[in-house]
């Protein structure tokens, strides 16, 4: 009863905010989805999975139901095609009775339900993303608040062992596997490194331009929780982009002298305080090249030409890997799962599907418009982010789904490809 009672105050509220403001609406959604992680653990019912669902419909009925601006719908013109291609195809896939109704609706939920981001990225204008970006900074430094404290005393105080945390108390693999990844309060630590390194090309751009003090100070303090949080999470891939996001930050963009020194005395910092405490080393096994070799081959080393052949349309949605709750995984028929986004796609989507989806990013990737000289840093560094990610997704599954991760890895991703050109 109390899920549902949620799932309707999510979606009442955000929809109300975002009639406001879309920044509001969508802070309102992203902070939900901060916090939905431990809300989920400690409401263990079927509705419970469904209450960030409701507050990003909330979103969504107010962003699709409001006027939209002439210039604004010329400039993300191809954009909207390419969200509603991407969407349509795993409808029509919906369709065919390949898997369990429920099993098929989940698969559909996990390939298409977050796309829209693409659009609500690209919509935000440099003082929306500013605003936004103090919202990010805030719920970073809540973050990170939550993550300490669960260092100290442990996750068990958030999150109880129970169907919905199994994973969780499974990664039990820091300091010599005496210790836990910690999660903040998220679904899981990979969402917490992910959704703290995607928030660095938002926090860098508003910094860049902002000229209030206390502002610039509450980003700043932003992103320095941003950056101990992703080895709080303990995520190897998540450290990587944090790596190259840093280095572009540093060497790549024009800043002021004192911008600059102010991020490497945040990256000085962090280094002290990650090479004196071995529970925020794990990404230290990324300079074994056995276990990184190893590690690749297992995601990448597969019979994707047989695939293809044997299920050129896919195994039915929801049944290729998409994460499907604990109730409903018996329910799946003749499972076949990757360590692979973009074979988990193809096995629900089937090869149309992975072919649209690779279209799609090389069309991100070729974008001008993104690539210009008098395209904003914070823009930039968006587009780098949000195409480490898609590079990545070949070592793992979770892009499309991850809570809110995905969200703010598609905004990027819009802003970047069809931003409005102040930004």
């Amino acid at each position: 009863m109390i899920s549902i009672l949620i799932c309707i105050v999510a979606f009442t509220g955000t929809f109300v905010l975002a009639r406001r403001s879309l920044v509001w609406g969508m802070a309102a959604c992203v902070g939900f989805g901060y916090a939905f992680g431990v809300l989920r653990a400690n409401i263990l019912d079927t509705t419970s999975f469904l209450m960030w669902d409701a507050s990003v419909l909330g979103l969504y009925a107010s962003y699709f139901t409001t006027r939209r601006t002439p210039e604004e719908i010329a400039r993300t013109a191809t954009l909207r095609l390419w969200v509603a291609v991407l969407i349509l195809w795993p409808v029509v896939l919906t369709m065919v009775p390949v898997q369990y109704p429920l099993i098929q609706l989940v698969g559909l939920r996990g390939n298409t339900l977050l796309l829209p981001f693409l659009l609500i990225g690209a919509s935000l204008q440099a003082e929306e993303l500013d605003e936004l970006a103090m919202f990010l900074a805030a719920f970073n430094l809540m973050a990170l608040g939550v993550g300490v404290t669960e260092y100290f005393i442990g996750i068990e105080a958030f999150f109880p062992r129970n169907a919905v945390t199994e994973l969780m108390y499974n990664s039990q693999d820091v300091a010599g596997y005496t210790a836990f990844r910690i999660p903040a309060f998220f679904v899981n630590a990979h969402a917490y490194s992910g959704t703290m390194v995607i928030t660095m090309p938002f926090l860098f751009g508003a910094w860049n331009r902002q000229s209030r003090t206390w502002a610039g100070t509450l980003i700043w303090a932003g992103m320095a929780a941003a950056i101990i949080g992703v080895f709080l999470g303990a995520s190897r891939t998540h450290t990587i982009v944090l790596f190259a996001v840093a280095i572009v930050s540093i060497f790549m963009f024009k800043l002021k002298t004192l911008a600059r020194a102010g991020l490497v005395f945040m990256l000085i910092f962090t280094a002290w305080v990650v090479s004196n405490n071995e529970r925020l080393q794990r990404f230290v096994t990324l300079f074994d090249a056995e276990f990184v070799s190893t590690r690749i081959l297992s995601s990448v080393d597969l019979p994707i030409v047989e695939a293809a052949l044997e299920y050129p349309f896919g195994v039915g949605m929801g049944g290729g890997g998409t994460s499907i709750p604990y109730f409903l995984q018996d329910e799946i028929l003749e499972p076949v799962a990757a360590e692979n986004e973009y074979i988990r796609i193809m096995l629900e989507e089937g090869v149309l599907g992975l072919g649209l989806w690779i279209a799609f990013i090389i069309w991100l990737l070729t974008r001008q418009s993104a690539m210009d000289l008098e395209v904003a840093p914070g823009r930039k560094l968006a587009r780098f982010a949000a195409l480490c990610y898609f590079a990545l997704a070949c070592l793992g599954t979770g892009m499309l789904t991850s809570v809110p991760y995905t969200a703010l890895m598609l905004s990027a991703a819009g802003w970047a490809a069809e931003g409005s050109n102040d930004v």
